[in-house]
């Protein structure tokens, strides 16, 4: 076709929070049928789990991983057995920086994590959800006394794929000191974890990741841009239907809607496969 670039790079589209909210699946599912998602991942802890299973069940083609999640929810263990990862009330911590805090000062129980995130795959598995990839909410899954569980339940699942994100460039969105610094951090991680794979994969880029929730056509192209010719490239997005529920629940800022329109602007499609990427899945990678 005239203007179409021979795909040279790979671009996975990944929805997270799948099953957090039901105005978030449904900008998930409007984004893969409509657009550019091919992947989504799920978090077993989500108020409309159930729900975003049948979406899983009525969209085949989508390729499903799980969203570990150890923050702002209700853990599916007992939470007189999770120590610090949970408050007095039972939820656990309400935001990234109070778990980054317990990791970093040691106060993570290792085997709280592992029954934990382990209940959390088995609650995917069991609902018939084979899942392809792993990756954390707010990134939870690269902190210590966390990684390690995360690559043991990848060998024990045969999962190969998980998300080691990196914020190129880490002032993207102008995030501000307290964020800077979590970018920050969390680049340190990316490249510690990157050496310590084995025989797990990542993507080789997670471009626009510092304007997820906030994605719009162009700044997905610019990020984009930087891809190399041979990489295989992750686009973190956030779809879904603001509504004022969504919002009161969440307090993110996130533009669900906006980001759920450009994942469907066809002009979106056609410009990716013309800057030579090629849409793919996980699971079409694991093949």
């Amino acid at each position: 076709m005239p203007g179409i670039a021979k795909s040279r790079r790979t671009l996975i589209v990944n929805a997270d929070d799948l099953g957090l909210h039901p105005d978030i699946d449904r900008g998930i599912e409007a984004a893969h049928r409509e657009g550019i998602v091919t992947s989504a991942s799920i978090s077993a802890v989500g108020s409309s789990f159930e729900q975003a299973v049948e979406l899983c069940r009525r969209n085949p083609r989508l390729d499903v991983g799980v969203h570990l999640t150890l923050v702002g929810e209700r853990p599916l263990t007992d939470p007189r057995r999770l120590g610090d990862l949970v408050t007095k009330d039972g939820r656990f911590v309400d935001s990234h920086p109070a778990l980054v805090s317990r990791a970093l000062t040691l106060r993570l129980d290792r085997g709280a994590v592992a029954r934990e995130l382990g209940a959390q795959v088995e609650r995917v598995v069991d609902a018939g959800i084979r899942p392809t990839h792993l990756d954390g909410h707010q990134h939870v899954h690269l902190l210590p006394g966390v990684w390690p569980v995360v690559v043991e339940l990848a060998r024990k699942h045969g999962i190969r794929w998980v998300r080691v994100p990196a914020f190129v460039p880490v002032t993207a969105g102008h995030p501000g000191a307290a964020g800077l610094a979590l970018r920050s951090g969390l680049n340190v991680l990316q490249r510690v974890r990157r050496g310590a794979l084995g025989a797990l994969r990542c993507a080789d880029a997670t471009p626009a990741l510092g304007m997820s929730g906030h994605l719009t056509v162009d700044r997905i192209l610019e990020g984009l841009a930087a891809v190399p010719d041979g990489a295989v490239a992750e686009l973190v997005a956030h779809p879904g239907v603001t509504t004022p529920a969504l919002r009161a629940r969440y307090d993110w800022g996130y533009d669900w809607s906006g980001e759920t329109a450009a994942l469907s602007n066809p002009a979106l499609r056609e410009a990716i496969a013309a800057r030579g990427f090629a849409l793919r899945s996980f699971a079409e990678l694991v093949a």
